[in-house]
């Protein structure tokens, strides 16, 4: 970001303009840079929340005093006098314009006011000829490797028909060069920069003179571009003999596009016979091309004039050096084209969404004239009909239509019953819409939706169903009938009547026990930071925290016991003071020192249960536009998806208040408190006896301990000082990994941790596994959106067979995740009670290894003005609970795997070896070996 930032400003200092008007300024990011140079600074944005803002910040720098902010569309330069500025900005602004007309509508009147001489920026301007390449780029970083060509095809079409945003052809400002009376000489120029990404390979800028009509002259000497390099030579010598020679080079490559280019080539090739997106990526690697940022540097190095000539279709440029301009007689009256003539230079944005809507009214008229199987699927709105050149529609041509969200043949409800499902299944998945053939696993399912969509089937048609039943029945059509299979039925979930006295819920007096019996541990503290980068408004974050102390009756939560049995106190009302540290005096590296510090001692700062409050927030400044939110909540109140709730609900209050809009957030239909009342209801009347009397039956027999391999005796007393390794698989084992669970009805985590159970085995020499593994426990759709201790640990036995394939031990782990799925109600405190085993003070009981795979929501991305991001733990500080934590996360087609391990028990060196270990095993799994 700092370099496409560098790289802008520099190109607009370089006109070295005195008086300047930007439209859409935003948050200040050039005008900041830019106008303490100019005499003049005007800042025009239609937003009056982020003007507010940007007002704001410069009130406390003296030398951005003259910058005047007004508030209007690009459009609205009335008040603006003629021939009065000297540059107009328009950066990253014209693609969210609605269509060509608007922005050549906006163009006048910018030519209106800028004086002679005076320039016009035009930045980050989307490439219209590398629209498809851009597509292509996008839909090959998501796919998986077995998508087909055909699929992929269609996904691209896709993409370019729904582009939302405008994008234009730089052919568009050599037009306007050429007909507006105003405008001189249009320079349009690549995005350079040692950066590689979106805002560099796709986009340019232009820079329009307004002035005498200018063109370029012919160039003198043309030298082709080659990949070995010989055209710089070739170049160099022919400036050394003549220095004053226009030299051009022909088809500059652009590296950055050439594989994206090359997959757009292949797959509109009839001769391709690339099969699926494994092969289209090995066929598009290693083509090569020149970092166009690397030929502006050359020129800047020989110390000529440089400009870009045509703009290639396929990433291929033309690059001039010492050009020779020329000014060219106006004509007595300009031809002035008229708008339509340049619609052809850009797309419309708009139009996907009238064609959606068109589609969507002449099926419904379709539906009602037709019988159902001569409706179409799918109505696709294109301008005309591709034809071949002997004048048939050339079928080939057409694009893919948007179906389902499923590949197979689309069957809708029959019953009122099968209706609901299927739209339960669409809202579970965030879909638009499902079948009866489509496959809750195929589409993206995972055990935590699979405990939503059960927890939507209970609350919405009133059946209880179990998890294992969604995995043998994934589909709609097979899920139905085993709906009236159900016996189990549970008392719902509601506020009632609280008594005097209100209990803890299982999981709390665990932890209510433990930090009585250690005197106020910090061992269950879970500090975190936020980092926010923009104009903070600090009211409204304050108001927005006390907001959520007031929603969530756990966060007023204090603890006391009553005749030796603990219970909750609530709160009626509790304010949370944010205190702020000012660390503005202090350097960087003190400042990140500081910060640190600061969430260690947050860490390290006990809760005093028995007085509360049980959550601490403080602010730190470390300057007017970059601040630290710490946050830190007690595990008795909270857990991780409780941190995401925390998050979500901060950025929609935060926003609100910002706005001067009151608390948009629904109330919450149930407390903490009425769960665990219903806890203790639901499993005293049988429902805990029975899950006991399944997992006793499970555990029976288990090892005392996993004998890992350690590198220093096991202290007499549990430590928790923790180290961590981090490992990430790429997306081509992820893909072949998610093949594996679907073949065997499985799910990614499932498949994970048949491998961690290998693993274990060989570590251990134990076929007896035994793990942990931490499951969110909401199984009622009202716990999503709750703050407060819910989290349960499940223990995965494995047992491992000689002889046994791993499809073979998949096929075991399945078994034994769906059952303890089934029985995940049962609080794992009860469970170690119930098992007794042998306790000692230096390893936790039943299982001394956690594996989880994560996929909590986070809940917090970004709030309006504010950049967000979160704050790491020193190394140093980290801590675990048992002897080794390995914690999954998949994002973005990847999965990265963190290894949490005690320093006193293990070297880093061998949790590396683990850790390597582990992967060639999952590379052995994903590759059906």
């Amino acid at each position: 970001m700092r370099t496409w930032v560098d790289e802008t400003v520099g190109r607009l200092r370089a006109l070295k303009p005195r008086r300047v008007l930007e439209i859409g300024c935003g948050t200040g990011l050039l005008l900041t840079r830019m106008a303490r140079d100019c005499e003049s600074y005007i800042g025009l944005d239609f937003s009056a929340e982020v003007l507010a803002q940007l007002k704001d910040y410069l009130s406390t720098r003296s030398d951005l005093q003259h910058v005047e902010l007004r508030q209007g569309m690009a459009h609205e330069l009335s008040s603006v006098h003629d021939d009065s500025v000297d540059l107009v900005i328009l950066n990253s602004v014209v693609q969210y314009f609605p269509d060509v007309d608007y922005l050549l509508e906006v163009l006048e009147e910018v030519a209106r006011v800028t004086k002679m001489s005076g320039h016009i920026f035009i930045g980050d301007v989307r490439n219209l000829t590398l629209l498809k390449a851009y597509h292509t780029s996008v839909q090959l970083y998501k796919a998986q490797d077995g998508v087909t060509g055909e699929e992929l095809r269609r996904r691209i079409g896709q993409g370019e028909r729904k582009e939302e945003e405008l994008v234009l052809d730089a052919g568009l400002f050599e037009e306007l060069g050429k007909h507006w009376a105003k405008l001189g000489r249009v320079e349009r120029w690549v995005k350079g920069g040692a950066y590689d990404n979106e805002l560099s390979r796709f986009r340019y800028d232009v820079v329009m003179k307004v002035g005498e009509k200018e063109v370029e002259g012919p160039v003198e000497r043309w030298v082709n571009w080659q990949e070995g390099g010989e055209w710089r030579e070739e170049l160099k010598d022919a400036l050394r003999q003549q220095p004053e020679l226009s030299v051009g080079v022909r088809g500059i490559r652009d590296v950055r596009v050439t594989s994206s280019v090359e997959a757009v080539r292949l797959l509109q090739s009839e001769a391709s016979d690339v099969a699926d997106v494994q092969h289209l990526r090995a066929a598009c690697a290693g083509i090569s091309g020149e970092e166009l940022d690397a030929v502006m540097k050359l020129a800047r190095e020989l110390g000529v004039e440089f400009c870009w000539g045509s703009f290639g279709t396929e990433g291929v440029y033309e690059g001039v050096f010492n050009p020779r301009w020329h000014e060219v007689e106006k004509k007595e009256k300009e031809e002035e084209s008229p708008r339509a003539y340049y619609q052809r230079y850009g797309n419309a944005p708009g139009r996907s969404m009238e064609d959606g809507e068109l589609g969507r009214t002449l099926r419904g008229y379709l539906v009602e004239k037709l019988p159902g199987y001569m409706v179409p699927s799918a109505i696709v709105v294109l301008d005309e009909l591709p034809l071949t050149a002997n004048g048939k529609v050339d079928r080939k041509a057409l694009p893919a239509p948007d179906l389902s969200v499923s590949s197979a043949k689309y069957r809708g409800p029959r019953t009122p019953q099968e209706e609901i499902l299927c739209d339960l299944f669409a809202e579970v998945l965030g879909v638009e819409r499902i079948g009866l053939d489509d496959n809750f696993f195929e589409l993206g399912g995972h055990s935590l939706l699979a405990t939503r969509l059960v927890s939507r089937i209970r609350g919405v048609l009133g059946v209880e169903v179990a998890i294992r039943t969604l995995f043998e029945a994934p589909r709609v059509g097979e899920l139905g009938p085993r709906l009236r299979e159900s016996e189990e039925r549970r008392p719902p979930l509601q506020g009632e009547l609280r008594p005097e006295r209100l209990p803890l819920s299982y999981a709390q007096q665990r932890l209510w026990f433990l930090d009585q019996l250690g005197g106020t541990s910090t061992e269950y503290n879970m500090p975190g930071g936020l980092r926010l980068r923009g104009a903070l408004d600090k009211e409204a974050l304050e108001r927005a925290i006390n907001t959520i102390v007031e929603r969530h009756e756990s966060l007023r939560t204090h603890f006391e016991e009553v005749e030796g049995e603990a219970m909750q106190a609530i709160e009626p009302a509790l304010r949370l003071e944010v205190p702020e540290e000012d660390l503005r005096g202090l350097e960087e590296g003190g400042q990140r020192e500081r910060e640190k510090a600061a969430l260690r001692q947050e860490g390290e700062q006990p809760f005093d249960l028995t007085r509360g409050p049980v959550l601490r927030v403080k602010l730190l400044k470390l300057g007017e536009q970059e601040h630290v939110l710490l946050r830190t909540m007690h595990h008795i109140v909270s857990d991780g998806w409780s941190e995401g709730v925390f998050n979500r609900e901060l950025m929609v209050l935060y926003e609100a208040y910002r706005e001067g809009r009151e608390n948009p957030l629904k109330p919450l239909a149930v407390q903490y408190a009425d769960f665990a009342l219903w806890q203790r209801k639901w499993l005293e009347g049988g429902a805990l006896d029975e899950g006991l009397k399944y997992w006793k039956e499970q555990l029976a027999g288990i090892p005392e301990r996993l004998e890992l391999p350690l590198d220093r005796s096991r202290p007499a007393v549990q430590t928790f000082a923790a180290d961590i390794c981090h490992v990430d698989l790429p997306a081509e084992l992820t893909s072949g990994l998610k093949r594996v669970s679907r073949e065997n009805q499985a799910t990614l985590y499932m498949t994970l941790l048949a491998g961690f159970a290998v693993l274990m085995q060989r570590y251990s020499g134990q076929e007896d596994i035994v793990v942990g593994s931490p499951i969110a426990n909401r199984q009622d759709e009202r716990l999503e959106e709750m703050i407060g201790f819910f989290v349960n640990t499940l223990v995965m036995r494995v047992r491992m067979k000689p002889g046994m394939s791993f499809r073979e031990l998949l096929v075991e782990v399945r078994q034994t995740a769906l059952e303890a799925y089934r029985h995940q109600d049962v609080p794992f405190e009860r469970l170690v009670e119930e098992l007794a085993p042998q306790r000692s003070l230096n390893k936790t009981p039943v299982f001394q290894v956690m594996f989880a795979l994560q996929n909590a929501p986070w809940g917090l991305q970004e709030m309006k003005g504010l950049e967000i991001e979160p704050t790491e733990i020193a190394r140093k500080d980290l801590r675990v609970r048992f002897d080794l934590e390995v914690h999954a996360f998949e994002r973005e087609g990847r999965i990265g795997l963190y290894w949490l391990y005690n320093r006193d028990l293990f070297d880093g060196w061998r949790i590396e070896q683990m850790a390597g270990h582990y992967t060639r095993l999952l590379e052995a799994i994903g590759h059906g070996d």
